[in-house]
């Protein structure tokens, strides 16, 4: 009974970061691979940490991935600045993570690399139910597919926002390039 009430700890679950942050009338969702080795409680505690930091220095977070992230939620929110000057941020980047929801295909602890395993998991019927309720539930107007495009499609064929189409944010890609494709897609 108490496992229908509480997550086990090895289902991570995602969705809005900063609740006070998030904008719902011009909502974005991130949708990622796969978690890296969170509980479930330390993960939703990290994820508005780092929301709220200016420097990832120091830590043992890959912090390309995290920098990326909020450049391109940054670029969303403010289209007007320039690539240049987004991809110059790293700290401004981080406190825009906070506007976002996140959530990943895989809901359980995952590695750090995408493998077969990865692909069985994320194209399962349980996987699609999921990611389409969190999309009813968050009411995202874009979704911002982070190396996850052929999953999602696979998934959702009825949402009727923005979609985004963009490399996982680690992906070893010049920044200013990422940011240009993903402004191409606006």
């Amino acid at each position: 009974m108490l496992s229908r009430i509480h997550p086990p700890e090895s289902i991570n679950n995602f969705g809005i970061v900063d609740e006070q942050r998030y904008d719902t009338d011009d909502g974005i969702l991130f949708i990622g691979k796969e978690t890296n080795n969170f509980s479930h409680a330390r993960y939703r505690d990290w994820l508005f940490w780092l929301s709220r930091q200016s420097s990832l220095r120091g830590t043992n977070i890959t912090p390309n991935m995290w920098y990326n992230a909020g450049r391109w939620a940054c670029l969303l929110k403010e289209p007007e600045r320039s690539e240049k000057d987004i991809a110059a941020k790293r700290a401004d980047a981080l406190c825009f993570i906070g506007t976002i929801a996140f959530t990943n295909v895989n809901k359980v602890y995952g590695k750090n690399q995408s493998k077969e395993e990865y692909y069985r998991v994320a194209r399962s019927d349980i996987a699609g139910r999921v990611l389409r309720q969190e999309i009813e539930i968050i009411q995202p107007k874009t979704i911002v597919c982070c190396g996850t495009g052929d999953i999602f499609l696979h998934h959702v064929q009825d949402f009727s926002g923005k979609v985004i189409f963009m490399p996982h944010p680690g992906a070893r890609k010049s920044t200013q390039a990422m940011l240009c494709k993903l402004k191409k897609q606006f």
